[in-house]
């Protein structure tokens, strides 16, 4: 007697059979048929859905040659399913003819990924199972949660990366996406800025407007815990596009890039209004 094989291949309701072992989406609804891929040495067949995405199990029609060669049901309205098909043949792999596949059936939920089933292992990936589909998720709710809620970022700037032969200059801090809201405005330095100059202060702001969310503080002054600026507000430059955020640098008496000495951290708050 030659060994039966368990692989099933799924018509997801559109009339044609996927590729034997792949799992298929199907539109909410459907009628939905799996059949074994071969019949050689096959005697008998038993089919089972042994886990879903929290939706009730829809019932089996069994059909075909040999008994039960395809077995049949109907999906429910509404996205988001899932459902683990299980097919038995010859009594399963405790038998020495016997064996033992799983297949899937997916309706896509909302942002059009495949939803989790109770059970779930290599069904939908032979190869790494359900890690992919858990990376995007985590990903996705990642970027969700960092875009729409108010976050700091810090940013750290030297005398060096500020010098110009001139008395001002301004350079880029962070370019903020098209929707970016900035909320809130620390400066800090951190080594005090040291030099020919007179004095020596930051700003922050936009092209045209360097003070605009952070008027100019003195970063020639001895560092200490209360030597610092902060500034608030509610600021959208571009719906469309990207936002230069500038550092703008002053000196008296003597240019910029006399400074020898000097570190200074700049504290954002920024959301993004979703979409």
């Amino acid at each position: 007697m030659a060994n039966a094989s368990a692989l099933f291949q799924i018509d997801p309701g559109t009339g044609v059979y996927g590729a034997t072992g792949v799992a298929q989406n199907a539109a909410a609804s459907a009628t939905v048929n799996c059949r074994i891929a071969s019949a050689v040495g096959v005697d008998a067949v038993e089919w089972r859905i042994f886990g879903t995405s929290g939706t009730a199990t829809p019932a089996l029609t069994l059909s075909g040659s040999p008994p039960g060669q395809i077995a049949t049901f109907t999906l429910p309205a509404g996205t988001g399913q899932a459902y683990g098909i299980e097919c038995k043949v010859n009594g399963g792999t405790g038998t020495e003819f016997g064996d033992t596949k799983t297949g899937a059936v997916y309706v896509l939920d909302n942002a059009s990924q495949r939803p989790f089933f109770i059970g779930e292992t290599y069904e939908s990936d032979a190869t790494y199972g359900v890690v992919p589909r858990l990376n995007t998720a985590f990903q996705n709710a990642g970027l969700a949660v960092l875009g729409n809620i108010a976050t700091w970022t810090k940013y750290t700037r030297t005398y060096t990366q500020l010098a110009a032969a001139a008395l001002t200059n301004d350079i880029q801090l962070v370019s903020l996406p098209a929707r970016s809201v900035l909320l809130g405005v620390v400066v800090k330095h951190s080594v005090q800025f040291t030099g020919a100059f007179g004095d020596y202060a930051v700003s922050v702001g936009i092209v045209g407007d360097l003070d605009k969310y952070a008027s100019a503080f003195s970063v020639a002054q001895v560092v200490s815990n209360t030597a610092l600026m902060s500034a608030g507000g509610l600021f959208i430059e571009n719906a469309g596009a990207a936002t230069s955020v500038r550092l703008a640098a002053t000196s008296t008496v003597a240019n910029l890039n006399t400074a020898t000495t000097g570190s200074v951290d700049v504290w954002l708050l920024t959301s993004v209004l979703p979409a």
